[in-house]
């Protein structure tokens, strides 16, 4: 449904046109050296299939999971078992510590950690100091709305990145698996059957709007008049992941 609504928001269309962006999965490498998690190194990239320069924003930090997606900048990976989409939250983590990534785990923490972890993830994300924005919104409404939106500038003129003709960027993101079969999420459950193969594959959303909010009006007419602005929904190709019983 989620996507659904992506593609309805954009109207894009791989068959209309030619795909200016191949997003491609090249491996995925397992490693069950560490017996917390199993480790799973995911290597991709994204090359530009046009004769003319692109942009896109690509936040390339973290793999999210779908459930999470929400138009975000940074690639999400869905997890099917054989042919089904298992649509549950966080089967993979972009961090060892489970207790500290899992929402579950979140609701047993104390108001301090909870405010801890928001601190951290506003600074890494956006690189906001959540108190200097409770000071500037101490002021006024306006100084706070100014404070946030000068952050949200420089944190998305980061991502803004340039691909020549015929370019590849490649990226690769270390994610982990605590080996927990049993998954819910809404209504929906799922046991992860030990010899079942597993794929999973990767999707970008890209939007013109978030370039815009990274330029001055001018800066932002100028690439967009280059004809160079990638909007749309790009997909993977899926790649096998080892989600079976230890070897």
């Amino acid at each position: 449904m989620r996507l659904l609504f992506v593609l309805l928001l954009f109207g894009f269309s791989a068959a209309a046109q030619k795909i200016p962006l191949e997003l491609r999965i090249d491996s995925v490498t397992a490693d069950d050296s560490n017996p917390e998690a199993r480790q799973f190194v995911v290597k991709y990239h994204l090359t530009n299939l046009t004769d003319r320069e692109l942009y896109v924003v690509i936040d390339s930090s973290e793999l999210i999971t779908s459930t999470r997606a929400s138009l975000s900048p940074r690639p999400y990976y869905k997890i099917y078992q054989k042919e089904e989409f298992i649509e549950v939250d966080d089967i993979l983590s972009n961090q060892l510590d489970f207790s500290s990534y899992h929402p579950t785990a979140a609701v047993e923490q104390t108001a301090e950690e909870k405010e801890q972890m928001l601190k951290k993830h506003l600074k890494e994300s956006m690189d906001i100091d959540i108190d200097s924005a409770r000071a500037a919104y101490a002021l006024s409404e306006e100084k706070g709305l100014e404070y946030v939106a000068r952050k949200h500038r420089k944190a998305v003129a980061k991502m803004l990145m340039g691909l020549k003709p015929n370019e590849t960027k490649a990226f690769s993101k270390t994610l982990y698996w605590n080996r927990n079969r049993y998954y819910s999420y809404e209504e929906n459950e799922y046991y992860l059957e030990e010899h079942e193969p597993y794929f999973i594959d990767l999707t970008l959303v890209l939007m013109k709007e978030r370039v815009r909010s990274a330029l001055t009006e001018e800066e932002f007419l100028k690439v967009e008049k280059q004809n160079g602005l990638v909007e749309g929904v790009f997909t993977s190709n899926r790649a096998g992941i080892d989600l079976g019983s230890k070897k």
